[in-house]
């Protein structure tokens, strides 16, 4: 899984995600974003421009001032040194840092926002699935074949599947943003589904892509993961690869015969 460094704008993409959802930003990530916006804008205008310091001494002379001591004069000189883009830069890390500080301590709040969307989504491809069967949301033309309310429930049924295609891909940029999980290509799955160590075995399904109509279908229970549950998910396919091995070198040295190993496959029930 390919990690970026802290971006504003896939910050963004979270917020507006939530936002779409129809459930409320946790508080602090919606004020520090703000912030941050706020402070990105005004850094655009620090900065007076370079005229605008001649007029200004120019102005003072004519008045017979000091342009040393002339308020207008020291504002514009300073604004130059604020606005300098190097100094600009590190204002806008020190915001972003802040930004990310806040995502990532309200990192399972968001989560657990998106869980009530993603439940109903969840529920209707279990109502869509009883009643198209074991279909490709793309065989359209199977779709048109079964006529009555095979397309409205096709329609619900993808809208439900894209639902959920939108919040694990927003529970993967968090992830990728606030490190709050280990993410890796390998328990891709684990994000949105929870299943037993002989489903993840048998499947495969390390490194799968499947989508959640498609994981339904494969008999997968649907469920969003916290940080808790993936890391949880994860440790317990580990495990069960460990007893196969534990098992395969037992039969190595003699202490079990096969039947035992291939036993130890289905057998690994969380």
């Amino acid at each position: 899984m390919n990690l970026t460094g802290p971006s504003a704008s896939m910050i963004n993409t979270i917020i507006t995600t939530t936002e779409n959802l129809g459930v409320a930003v946790p508080t602090p990530v919606a004020d520090a974003y703000a912030r941050y916006t706020k402070t990105d804008t005004a850094l655009r205008t620090v900065y007076v421009g370079d005229g605008a310091l001649a007029t200004a001494v120019l102005a003072a002379l004519d008045a017979g001032q000091d342009p040393n001591v002339d308020h207008e004069v020291q504002r514009i000189v300073t604004s130059a040194a604020a606005g300098n883009e190097a100094v600009a830069t590190q204002v806008r890390s020190k915001v972003l840092q802040d930004l990310v500080a806040a995502l990532t301590d309200s990192a399972d709040d968001l989560v657990a926002a998106w869980q009530e969307p993603f439940n109903a989504a969840a529920a209707d491809i279990a109502t869509t699935a009883a009643q198209l069967g074991p279909i490709s949301l793309a065989a359209t033309d199977a779709v048109v074949r079964q006529g009555g309310e095979a397309a409205d429930q096709w329609a619900k049924a993808s809208q439900a599947n894209a639902t959920i295609d939108t919040i694990v891909g927003a529970w993967t940029t968090l992830a990728m943003q606030t490190r709050f999980v280990p993410l890796n290509n390998r328990n891709g799955m684990l994000r949105f589904t929870d299943p037993t160590f002989d489903q993840w075995d048998s499947i495969p399904l390390s490194e799968a892509k499947y989508n959640a109509w498609d994981a339904y279908g494969l008999g997968l229970k649907l469920s969003l993961a916290s940080s808790a549950d993936y890391i949880a998910r994860g440790q317990a396919m580990e495990a069960g690869y460990q007893q196969i091995a534990g098992a395969a070198a037992d039969t190595a040295s003699g202490k079990q015969d096969m039947t035992f190993v291939q036993a130890a496959r289905s057998a690994f029930v969380r």
